[in-house]
């Protein structure tokens, strides 16, 4: 007889998503991508949940479900933060409708990137999370993706070009003696493009890096340093 295939229920929980990430999650659960032979499956009720994947921050209006719901979950593997409200806030991380992301008020234990995250992402995230076996399934990047930064400290000449067309407010400069540091929180971007599009020297670019994927969010920071 065969052995029984163990089963996972996934339980979306949205605390003010746009939706976006959403739509990726429920992209990964498609017949594309064939979860439920693996026994991942999509359930409604907290209570049963073995994995939570939080998108957005959370509400003022959402918090007390937010809460309700993690109370209610008897044998909680795992929680992931989706997309890039669920690890800081995102543009809205000063907003008066909000209370703050997720690990303000729970442990999250992997923040899965992105504005929205691939559903390939959300899925190495789950196989984490879950420590599961499973097949990972071919990618296709399209062209044009934008995804993880990286910096050119020997383009960049300290113009500032970048910040004034952020519009996210992602990017921070700081003078010191050894000259201008500049910090990039991408957990705070939109992957607009906009900072690698208006850089004179290309020093910022967007790679197709899709698995931006940590436990920890402080390591969603990228620095550079200007010549002095």
């Amino acid at each position: 007889m065969a052995k029984k295939r163990k089963k996972y229920n996934i339980y979306p929980l949205n605390t003010g998503s746009c939706n976006g990430c959403d739509i990726e999650l429920g992209a990964l659960f498609s017949s594309k991508y064939k979860l439920d032979k693996i026994g991942l499956e999509v359930n409604e009720n907290p209570q049963k949940a073995d994995l939570i994947i939080i998108t957005g921050p959370v509400t003022i209006k959402s918090k007390d479900f937010f809460l309700k719901a993690l109370k209610s979950s008897d044998h909680l593997k795992g929680i992931i933060g989706l997309g890039s409200c669920a690890v800081s806030g995102n543009l809205f991380w000063d907003s008066y409708s909000i209370s703050g992301p997720p690990d303000k008020f729970t442990k999250i234990n992997l923040f899965v990137l992105g504005c929205p995250p691939k559903p390939e992402a959300i899925l190495e995230g789950i196989n984490q999370v879950l420590e599961l076996e499973i097949k990972k399934p071919k990618v296709i990047v399209p062209s044009g993706f934008r995804g993880r930064l990286k910096f050119d400290s020997e383009k960049c000449i300290g113009c500032l070009t970048c910040i004034r067309f952020c519009p996210a407010g992602t990017i921070t400069a700081k003078k010191d003696s050894k000259g201008l540091e500049l910090e990039y929180s991408y957990s705070r971007c939109t992957f607009c493009g906009m900072c690698a599009e208006h850089c004179p020297t290309r020093a910022i670019t967007l790679t197709s890096d899709y698995k931006m994927i940590e436990s920890d969010k402080k390591k969603f920071i990228t620095k550079g340093r200007t010549k002095k």
